[in-house]
């Protein structure tokens, strides 16, 4: 009997031993950091207009519905291209916002003096965290200065691989995809309309009165030459 047992135990230590390095190596495969993250290209301020403050310049979607795990992001690079003469130097003062909470998370020396063209990396005051199975938007708002270029025009881009994001406990790099497609748009500076027709004084029917006028001389002059020809 005594026999029987000590065969009997070395098996269930076996069994228990497996057992247990298969639900680590489980552990190990499947918890890993994701995030997925986007521009978005709506609720921008467009047009923009010179003297304003936190105009929304861009805003950033992170999604980690396909995470096991929490995600933690400490900076945001995005990528600026300016076209028309527009000016890096009349955006000022970008923070970025938590548009949740509606707080801001630069504030003090991270928040940049000027953005230049090329890639900008704007580092939050604290990592923002974000719990696996969660979505959030980040707004970078920005305040617009007296030297905006008329025409001019913004763009943001982002590059995930430039995205610095991991497990905020272990330290995982996380795997940073697109979600949806990535079409930043441009920020248009309004351009001003110039008449080409001199108002009337009967408000936005200025051409039909020219048109009505020179109708008007048109036919007198006909009236004047035929009444010339029939007096001689």
């Amino acid at each position: 009997m005594s026999f029987k047992k000590l065969l009997v135990l070395p098996a269930l230590v076996a069994m228990l031993g497996f057992g247990s390095s298969i639900a680590s190596a489980q552990v190990i495969t499947t918890a890993m950091p994701r995030v997925a993250v986007a521009l978005e290209t709506t609720a921008l301020t467009n047009p923009l207009v010179s003297g304003t403050t936190g105009a929304t310049l861009a805003r950033l979607t992170l999604d980690t519905t396909g995470s096991n795990t929490a995600v933690r992001i400490a900076s945001l690079p995005l990528t600026l291209s300016t076209g028309s003469g527009a000016l890096t130097s009349s955006l000022t003062g970008c923070r970025v916002f938590n548009e949740t909470t509606g707080g801001a998370l630069t504030s003090g020396s991270n928040i940049p003096s000027s953005l230049s063209t090329g890639m900008n990396t704007i580092t939050l005051d604290t990592p923002f965290v974000m719990q696996a199975g969660t979505v959030a938007t980040l707004a970078v708002r920005c305040d617009i200065a007296s030297n905006l270029v008329t025409g001019g025009t913004y763009q943001f881009s982002l590059n995930t691989a430039n995205v610095v994001a991991a497990d905020p406990i272990t330290g995982t790099p996380a795997v940073v995809t697109l979600r949806g497609v990535v079409t930043p748009i441009p920020v248009p500076v309004p351009v001003p309309v110039i008449p080409t027709v001199p108002n009337t004084g009967a408000g936005g029917a200025a051409t039909t009165n020219v048109a009505l006028i020179l109708g008007s001389l048109a036919v007198a002059g006909f009236g004047l030459a035929y009444a010339r020809k029939a007096t001689r």
